[in-house]
Parts: C-alpha cells; structure tokens; sequence
C-alpha cells in the first residue's frame, strides 16, 4: 500500500467515525493538531475561528491570528479573507517572503476574488519596500490594465512613478501627473508634488493645471495661483478663483468669476457653476436679489442659467417670483428646478382657490416629473384639492398613490391620516400620546437578520465578511459603498457616522427597498430606548416623535454642539435647560451636563412637552416651536391664514429652515412607526 493511499483511507476512515457518532469534535486544539483536518469544519467553526482570529489582529497579536487563520476551511466563503490576513499578519511580523507567499496564494487560488485588486497592490508594495522594482513594476501594469477605474490603480502611478525615477526620469514625470490628474487630494499628492518640483520649467498647460490643483487642495494657495494662471484659463478658471478666494485675493476671484460664467461655462459641470455663482453672491457688495438678478443676465442662454432664474425667484416679491417659476417651467422642463417651479406654481393656484387650475397644473406635473422632491407633495395636495370638492374616492385615490409611490415620504404620513379620515377612522397625526415603548430589541434582532439579504444584493463572500464583522476587508474592496460604511460605523459603536450615511444612500435612491430592510434599519436606528420610553411615557408623548426628534437634530450624537451653541442628542440651548429647570425648581445646570444621554433627553423632552402642552396637545405646532421658537410660531398661528388647516400652516410657514425641519422630523416619525409598530 501506498503512503497516498494510506492517508487517503485514514481520513476515509475518519469521517465514516465522525459520521457515525459524532466522537470526535473539532476543536482548534484538534485542528492544529491535525491542520488537514480543517475541511471538516463546519460554518459556524469556520466564523468561530476567523472572528477569533480577527480578535487577536486587532489586539496585536499576529502570530496567534496567523495560526487561527490557518484553521478555516479552504471551502469557508470568507476563505480568501483569511488568506489576506495571514498575509498581513507576516507582514507585521516582518515575514515579508511568508506574506508574499500568502498573495500569491490568493491570486492563484481566488483569481476572481473582489480581493485582487488590492492584493495586487499590496503585493506591489511589497517589492517596492525590497526595491524589487521590476517585479513591482509588473504588478502595478497589470492592476491598472486590469482595473483601470480602481482606487488602487491611482495609488499605482504614484509607485511606478518612484521605481521609474532613477532609468526613466521623464516616464518617472509621467506617472506623477497622471497621479496628480486622478486624484489632486490624493494621499500621494504631497509626495508627487515634492518629486515635480525638481523640474523647474517646462510644463504644459495640461500639467500646470494638475499641479496648480494639487498645490491647492494641499492649501499652498499662493503657490497655486501662477500655475493655474498659466494653464489654459477654460479648464483652470475653477481652481484659480477658488484659490485666489483661499489666499485672500478676493476681488480678484470676484473677476475670474465674472469671465468664467460669461466665457467659460460650458467647460465646468452644473454642480461647479452652481458653487461658483454661490461665491459670486457671497463677494459681491449688492443685494442677493441684485446678485442673482445680475447672475441671470450673464448666465442666460448658458449652462444652470435656471438655477441663478431659481434663486432670484426665491428672492423676488410673490407675483415677480410667479413670473420667473413659470419661466423656468416651461424653458427648462427637464431641468433640476423646473419640478419644484411648477410646484409652487401650482400651490400658489390652490392657495387662490383656483382649484381647476391647480389640477392642471398638477396633471402636468404628474406626467413629466415620476420622483422629484416636488412629486409627493403634488399629489397630496391635489388629494386635498379633491376633498374641498367632495370628490371622496378621488381624493383617497391621490392619498394611496402617495403612500404607494413614496412610503417614506413626509407626505405619505399625512395621506395616511386623510385618508383614514375620509374613511371613518381618525387622523391623529397632529396628537401625540404615550402608546407604546419602542423595542430596542427589535432593532437588534433584526440586525441579526441581514446575512441572507446581504447575500442576495452582494454575494457570498461579502456577506459572509460582514457576519463575522471583518468590515475592514469590505472597505477595502469597496470604501464608497454607504451600506457596508454604515454598518461598519455602527459596529465600532460610531452611531451618528452609521445613521447619516444610511440616511445619505436612502436620499439617494429612487427606488426605495422594502420596509423590513438593512438600510431602514441602519437608517433609523434605534439607540437609548429605555431612557426615551421613560421620558415620554412620563409626559405622555409618543416615543417615536421623540426618536425622530433626536435622529433629526443630532443623529445620535450624544456629543454634539452647534453653532447656534445647542447641546447634546436633542439639541437643547443651555438657556432653554434652565428655563426647564427653574420651572421644576432645580438648581442651574452647566452645559456640559447636556451632553450626558440621560439629562439631555430628560431636559429636553421636558421642553418638547411644555410646548405641546402650550398649543393644546398640537404637536405640529410643538415641533415647530422646538425649531423656530415659539413666540414666532405664536405670531404665525395669530395671522390665521392657513383656514384652521394644519397642512396649510406647515407649507405656509415663513422659515424655510423651520418648514423643512417640521417635515423632516415628522417624516421620521412616520417611518419609525412604519418599520418598528407592532
């Protein structure tokens, strides 16, 4: 008999054993006994080991993580997870040839990994650090053929440019520049503008312009200004104002700016015209009205000529704005601000009570505009429009398509209460009463519950990755995607960073996700529940407003500060505090006290319910109050012009800030009661 054939009917035999009655366990003190052993593992050894191993790296100790990488199965989905932290380990353990063993390893055995890209990297690095630099060299040309829009791929000029300096000084040059064109905020930036500046002249207008952008982002402003005025003016006009702005030279940016939007729009995107004429305004001496009237003039015909006809509109008197809505209406259809031009249109027709005319407008809407800021609203209140009519079933028909089309809308909340009203239940959603606790638990077991849907959206392996926390290797691979940045924020505890990155990707997508999803969940966290059930249960106050308070004011951060100097989760003024304190004859409390959880939710839920308690329960006018204070919002409800309509008041209230503020807090409220109500 053969030594193979020996092994290969002992292990036979093995298995038959562990099949049969389950008498031999593995352990990790099995497997390193018995390495070959590791196949046998099953999924949750496999996590075991490599969430243990992750363990160990964390804390330092490298060559126990090397080991307890060793015992994942080569069948594990996060296998080759593993095999680039062994990698990393030796590294840390000055074992460069063992970690470059490792990658290789993982090239050849994980060729279609999400991992190669930066193994690659990483392996090129490698040979750059041992001055292998044809080897280096070798990896970085394949990583950029290969993956050309990768994040590494950039980082690759910067090597290449290196290990070219000494044959090849004006390939060397090259690469540089083409770092600098890539990524003039790059970590290599600094190192690529030292190593250009050993060429004293001879730079085209292309390079001056790639230099004059890194000096910039690299805040040597001065030291930008004559490369980008030496570059072709079309495509440095951008960075050259920015940088005489920084520097001081304020007049002179205030020209550049001038001659940019009159001779050079087209070369810049709408995002970049929108900020240079934002500065416009901001340096020149008129009015803002005067600005943008001005802005108009000198934009027309050109590229976000609507967004400077926008801002004036937003300046003019009532009827001049009207006038300048419908310019935009109708010029720029299918332009950033046209949707919300017609809406306002059509809202001015509503207020009027030219009924006929506002659905006419919004059938217009309707049919050009699917999912704009605009569309929820548009179609709530032609639901509105049809109740004034008596047109029931019309109406309810508006109030579903909203609910249908935008569930997480603030207007979805109020379709819900109108058309329960309209079909024999209550709208309450104006009140606000002690119901129930929230369920912090329920936050948590769901969170649990996200392998499976992470592995349908992004594959084994990632999911696998994120089960066991290896969030560092996610990002990686992939450090812009919100979903794995905010569930790594929130497993480092980081709940502020992991709520604003949900909520960025959920503003973002059109098509919203399922109710029960991850990203509603990171995006509408559950944190201090007990402490927000004991404040509101006390004040008779719905919890969940409390929570969409909080999330709306300081996404959780228990450390926040202002600049208007409000403190804490719920943002409350040291003044207002005191006020609360007096009131329950208790001595002064210092600010810092409001950044402790437990005080500042006690204080500042006391506040919310004084103001609730102030507008007869009216929680609208309560949010409202929290934001804009109350003696305005006081003097809003005096002018009665909102016909005892609540809707109407919150359309109608002057502070754009304060408007904005009560919609999105009670949108917030509508969604945790959407995702967490029993």
């Amino acid at each position: 008999m053969t030594k193979k054939n020996f092994f290969t009917i002992l292990i036979c035999v093995m298995v038959l054993i562990i099949a049969a009655g389950g008498f031999i366990q593995i352990t990790p003190g099995v497997v390193k006994k018995f390495s070959f052993l590791n196949f046998l593992n099953t999924q949750e050894q496999n996590r075991e080991f490599y969430s243990q191993a992750l363990s160990f790296e964390k804390t330092g100790e490298y060559k126990k993580a090397y080991d307890t990488y060793q015992l994942v199965s080569g069948a594990y989905a996060a296998y080759e997870g593993g095999l680039f932290h062994q990698a990393q380990c030796l590294e840390k353990l000055s074992d460069e040839r063992g970690a470059e063993k490792k990658y290789k390893q993982l090239l050849f055995e994980r060729s279609k990994s999400k991992l190669v890209p930066v193994t690659r990297y990483r392996l090129g690095q490698l040979y750059m650090r041992q001055k292998k630099y044809a080897q280096a060299e070798k990896e970085f040309d394949v990583l950029i053929k290969k993956y050309p829009h990768e994040k590494y791929s950039i980082g690759a000029y910067y090597y290449l440019g290196i290990a070219e300096k000494e044959k090849n000084p004006e390939k060397s040059r090259g690469y540089f520049f083409e770092y600098l064109k890539e990524s003039p905020s790059g970590i290599f930036a600094g190192e690529c503008i030292k190593e250009l500046s050993k060429y004293s002249s001879g730079f085209s207008k292309e390079e001056n312009l790639y230099y004059g952008a890194a000096l910039y982002h690299a805040h040597s402003y001065q030291e930008a200004i004559p490369y980008l005025a030496a570059a072709a003016i079309k495509n440095s006009w951008y960075y050259k104002v920015k940088a005489l702005f920084a520097a001081g030279e304020k007049e002179q940016a205030f020209a550049v700016i001038e001659n940019g939007l009159k001779n050079y729009a087209s070369y810049l995107s709408e995002k970049e015209l929108e900020e240079m004429m934002n500065l416009y305004v901001r340096l020149d001496g008129r009015s803002s009205l005067m600005s943008w009237s001005h802005l108009c003039d000198i934009t027309s015909g050109k590229k976000a000529h609507d967004y400077a006809l926008y801002n004036r509109a937003l300046r003019e008197s009532e009827i001049s704005s009207l006038k300048t809505y419908k310019i935009i209406a109708d010029k720029y259809p299918h332009g950033d601000y046209s949707s919300e031009s017609l809406w306002n249109l059509f809202f001015d027709r509503y207020k009027k009570g030219d009924y006929v005319g506002a659905l006419e407008l919004a059938s217009t809407h309707i049919d050009r505009y699917k999912n704009t800021k605009a569309s929820p609203a548009v179609l709530f209140w032609s639901g509105k429009i049809k109740e004034k009519l008596n047109k029931k079933k019309e109406a309810i028909g508006f109030y579903r398509r909203v609910i249908t089309d935008y569930p997480d809308s603030y207007y979805a909340l109020r379709a819900f209460g109108r058309k329960s009203a309209l079909e024999g239940r209550n709208d309450f959603m104006w009140k606000s009463a002690y119901f129930e606790n929230i369920d912090e638990d329920l936050f948590v077991d769901s969170m649990k519950q996200t392998a499976q849907e992470l592995k349908s959206e992004y594959g084994n392996f990632i999911s696998e990755l994120a089960v066991v926390d290896d969030f560092d290797t996610i990002l990686l691979i992939d450090d812009k995607d919100k979903i794995f940045l905010s569930l790594a924020a929130l497993k480092k505890g980081q709940g502020a960073s992991s709520c604003f990155y949900a909520r960025t990707y959920l503003d973002d997508i059109e098509e919203k996700p399922e109710k029960k999803s991850i990203i509603w969940l990171l995006g509408y966290p559950v944190h201090y529940a007990e402490k927000i059930n004991n404040s509101a249960r006390y004040h008779k106050i719905d919890p969940y407003l409390v929570i969409a308070l909080m999330r709306e004011e300081s996404h959780f951060n228990p450390s926040a500060i202002s600049s208007a100097n409000a403190y804490g989760l719920m943002q409350i003024l040291p003044g207002t505090a005191n006020d609360v304190a007096k009131w329950n004859k208790l001595p002064p409390i210092a600010p810092a006290e409001l950044l402790k959880p437990d005080t500042n939710i006690r204080f500042s839920t006391t506040y919310l319910s004084f103001l609730k308690n102030k507008f007869n329960g009216n929680m609208a006018f309560a949010v409202a109050s929290y934001n804009g204070g109350y003696g305005s919002v006081q003097r809003w409800i005096d002018k009665n012009d909102y016909n005892q309509d609540i809707d109407e008041f919150v359309e109608n209230i002057p502070y754009p800030e304060t408007q904005n503020y009560v919609k999105k807090v009670f949108r917030s409220y509508w969604n945790y009661m959407r995702i967490y109500k029993r």
